[in-house]
């Protein structure tokens, strides 16, 4: 019940407040990101002073509380939150809650709560279950201190992962923002996401003794610590070093031991550490042909996460082409067969594509004594068609889907042959082409569902 005087000066009320809401369904549609509400929220506020400021008494309490967060995938469970005022203008915060067991508490105080609120917040919690989706299953154990200022939010403290399952493939299928989606309010107006509050996070990150990442052909363990830091606008940054432990790297079908591996952060962006990680593969002469001792064949990863160099080595040394024919077919690239060296000249180019190599794909060019060894596309819906152009190997098409490796082979001067192989799928294509004169050229290619000839005129102006 409420009532109100008001005076020539200034509007005064008084009055009180009662709430007994024993089912909480309804915020299912209230409040975005949260399904399956449960609880009840019972409270008494007295008012009274000033009606654009009142003194406010009284305790707002939610018991019982439990929601699905579907995008975390975790519940939260025997959450309670309590909102205690004492006739001033600051609201009290106390809440917990708990999430596979694990829990979270939260102390703070609310001040000018009806206008411009300043907040401060304590959060600590245990074993507390932050995600749980199939790329990511992460326990964290927070002392984190929350902030608002001001037009300003701000998150610092210490985060300790407890727990984490990581899978970064799974990531790769995750769905990405979209420029063209724009949000609009209840009133079907577009939110203006610059009048946001700026966000501001200085945290210290530590990684407790459970913690495994697998991706990209890596799997290990991980620890370490980071300071990160983020500025409203700008990149978050991070300095530190994450290790790994106890991990393997799959290349090409071998399993390398990751004799020494660190992701390197210098004050550099949060997703873009240097790499230095080394990883080995002990072949023993009895299974691999031309071997009289044992062979240690490694590979070194470095640069950084967006622009990774790889490289090969061994022990006793060997020539680039060879360790990486060792690694693919099992023997010394001299033994290799037809099907072989084209397997062979697919790595080669896979793995220049992905920074390492150096002069791996010239050695190998002359090793296998072929005249090109190129990047191109197949077209197989196509045929007759070398959108490949192994000839001509800087007119290549960038379409990933067929991305092939194309071996080329001047046989005379008027005939080449050429078989494109897919590096993303079991695509295969043998090319042909042979000139007649100056002005008619007759090409061929023979896929693995279709074949097709062209004959080409050609009149040069």
């Amino acid at each position: 019940m409420l009532s109100h005087v008001f005076s020539a000066d200034s509007p005064t009320i008084t009055g009180d407040i009662a709430l007994n809401i024993e089912t909480l369904s309804v915020f299912d549609y209230l409040v975005p990101g949260l399904d399956n509400i449960t609880g009840s929220l019972i409270g008494h506020l007295h008012l009274e002073g000033n009606w654009i400021q009142p003194k406010a008494t009284g305790t707002l309490t939610l018991q019982n509380g439990a929601a699905d967060l579907p995008l975390l995938g975790i519940r939260l469970e025997k959450t309670k939150i309590a909102l205690q005022a004492d006739h001033s203008q600051t609201l009290h915060l106390t809440g917990s809650t708990e999430s596979n067991h694990g829990r979270l508490e939260i102390t703070g105080d609310i001040q000018n709560w009806i206008k411009n609120p300043l907040i401060q917040a304590e959060i600590r919690g245990q074993g507390f279950q932050l995600i749980h989706i199939p790329a990511a299953d992460i326990d964290v154990s927070p002392k984190l201190t929350f902030r608002k200022t001001g037009r300003a939010l701000s998150l610092t403290g210490t985060l300790t992962i407890d727990k984490a399952r990581i899978n970064a493939d799974l990531f790769k299928d995750s769905v990405q923002s979209n420029p063209d989606i724009v949000y609009v309010n209840a009133s079907g107006q577009p939110l203006d996401t610059a009048q946001s509050l700026p966000f501001n996070l200085d945290i210290h990150l530590l990684l407790g003794q459970d913690i495994h990442v697998e991706g990209y052909g890596i799997d290990t363990n991980m620890s370490g610590k980071l300071d990160i830091l983020s500025r409203a606008g700008q990149t978050t940054l991070a300095s530190g070093t994450l290790n790994l432990i106890n991990g393997n790297y799959t290349f090409y079908g071998k399993v390398f031991n990751i004799h020494s591996g660190s992701l390197l952060f210098a004050n550099s962006p949060v997703i873009n550490p240097n790499l230095n990680i080394t990883a080995l593969y002990e072949m023993p002469p009895s299974g691999y042909s031309g071997l009289t001792q044992k062979l240690e064949v490694g590979v070194r990863i470095q640069g950084t996460a967006l622009n990774p160099r790889l490289t090969l080595f061994s022990n006793p040394p060997l020539s680039q082409e060879n360790i990486l024919s060792y690694i693919v077919l099992g023997q010394p690239i001299n033994s290799a067969s037809q099907g072989g060296r084209a397997a062979l000249a697919q790595a080669a180019m896979a793995l220049a594509a992905q920074g390492g190599g150096g002069g791996l794909v010239a050695d190998l060019q002359n090793k296998l004594g072929i005249d090109t060894l190129a990047f191109g596309t197949l077209a197989p819906d196509q045929p007759g068609m070398i959108t490949g152009n192994y000839a001509n190997p800087q007119e290549t098409d960038t379409n990933t889907d067929n991305t092939a490796v194309f071996v080329g082979k001047s046989l005379t001067e008027r005939l080449q042959v050429g078989l494109g192989v897919g590096l993303f799928n079991n695509e295969q294509e043998i090319t042909s082409s042979y000139q007649l004169n100056n002005y008619f050229k007759l090409t061929g290619s023979s896929g693995n569902t279709q074949s097709g000839a062209d004959l080409i005129f050609t009149v040069n102006r």
